[in-house]
């Protein structure tokens, strides 16, 4: 993410809404290899990225990760969406969270750190 959504992820201990005009979840992955490759396309050349690390209650991810769906066929639906984009061999997701989920994804957020 951008390091002025870091500034509020970090200052909030949340997960900060979508940038206006960027896709319509909130993208967040359980693959720290994926995110470190990732290239955001929907960012402008030259913005300054950060790595964010949210710890969450597991049980509590648990079940929301349980309640997602395939992101594919998944338009206008209101439910966290997953893929496994980049993540072939592994039982690993990307998961993403639209802005009704967003409040149920922060409650199970314990803390937000920057990933060095």
């Amino acid at each position: 993410m951008s390091a002025a959504e870091a500034e509020q992820a970090l200052s909030s201990q949340q997960l900060p809404p979508r940038v206006s005009g960027s896709n319509s979840n909130k993208y967040v992955s359980e693959s720290l290899e994926k995110v470190q490759k990732f290239q955001n396309k929907g960012v402008a050349q030259g913005t300054q990225e950060v790595i964010l690390e949210f710890e969450v209650d597991a049980a509590e991810y648990a079940k929301l990760r349980a309640s997602s769906i395939p992101q594919q066929g998944s338009a206008g639906s209101s439910k966290i969406v997953f893929n496994t984009e980049g993540l072939s061999g592994t039982e690993l997701r990307n998961l993403g969270i639209p802005a009704s989920q967003l409040g149920n994804f922060n409650k199970i957020v314990i803390s937000v750190k920057k990933v060095p």
